[in-house]
């Protein structure tokens, strides 16, 4: 049961870190993109 636990809060972590560190690396891709002065408004951006 403990071993349950444990993994089960290994995987949250896992999860809730990857989630951190995908939004950062989104919110630099949209910086990079204001700064270019790019507005892709209704045009497909690389990667969806």
């Amino acid at each position: 049961m403990e071993l349950l636990l444990l993994m089960a809060a290994a995987t949250l972590l896992i999860m809730l870190l990857s989630f951190i560190v995908l939004t950062r690396e989104e919110r630099e891709i949209n910086r990079e993109y204001s700064q270019d002065g790019v507005r892709s408004l209704g045009h497909p951006v690389a990667g969806d």
